[in-house]
């Protein structure tokens, strides 16, 4: 679905939150699922089961988040970048005034994820 998109900046996002907002309402469906008196009933009768699905369910929620907080900085990244390449400036540098290559944040980013 998305190898057709140029890049995360432009469709591509659209796309993505797309697919982050089904996948956000599937993890409440299953929350409200997992609350249903059929739900309750199978949990007594299993509870190492029904506390198992409700880790998996947490673990799911945790995923989501996590993800979504890695693309929102990659797409806020790539939008300094574009940003950065559009602008008129010719003072643009890769490096700091001590010389030092500066990061923009893309190396801190690989420890998130």
């Amino acid at each position: 679905m998305l190898r057709g998109s140029n890049g995360l900046v432009g469709q591509g996002v659209g796309d993505l939150e797309e697919i982050h907002e089904e996948k956000s309402e599937q993890i409440e469906r299953l929350e409200t699922l997992a609350k249903s008196p059929e739900a309750t009933d199978e949990a007594r009768a299993h509870p190492e089961r029904a506390q198992h699905l409700r880790e998996k369910i947490e673990r799911c929620k945790q995923l989501q988040y996590r993800n979504h907080q890695v693309f929102s900085r990659i797409v806020a990244a790539q939008r300094r970048i574009i940003t950065a390449l559009r602008s008129s400036d010719d003072d643009i540098s890769i490096y700091d005034r001590a010389g030092r290559t500066r990061d923009y944040g893309i190396g801190r980013l690989g420890d998130r994820a």
